[in-house]
């Protein structure tokens, strides 16, 4: 970092290439990537049930949430209690639970994966005249 608190580049950047926001963008498209496959998983688990049960079953996120890490969700309810208002947090917590699983991760990859992405080049003067 240089004195006016920017990040200082040996030599000079081309065309507003941004190496720290290049690494940003990766780590969104990771993430999406990772969400991705565990509603894939959670796809085929809920598949699997729907099959044996001869009827649509859909994983809530809170039983997926409770069967790999048993104590983390009311931690995450107190810390949410925290960061947002704490009558806000239960309402949030409760519904965002109740949603399926294979939903959630489809929506978090789709958001992260937005946040990843790269822009498009305009081409200038394709579209004039």
């Amino acid at each position: 970092m240089n004195d006016k608190g920017r990040v200082a580049w040996i030599g000079t950047p081309h065309r507003g290439y941004h190496k720290p926001i290049r690494m940003v963008r990766f780590v969104f498209r990771a993430l999406a990537v990772v969400c991705l496959a565990m509603m894939v998983i959670v796809g085929v688990v809920d598949t699997t049930r729907s099959i044996g049960a001869s009827a649509l079953t859909l994983t809530p996120l809170a039983d997926s949430w409770d069967a790999i890490a048993p104590g983390s969700r009311g931690a995450f309810g107190q810390w949410l209690g925290t960061a947002i208002h704490p009558v806000l947090a239960d309402p949030v917590l409760v519904t965002v639970a109740a949603w399926p699983t294979i939903a959630v991760f489809g929506g978090l990859a789709l958001v992260l994966a937005l946040l990843g992405r790269r822009r498009r080049r305009r081409l200038a003067g394709l579209l004039e005249g």
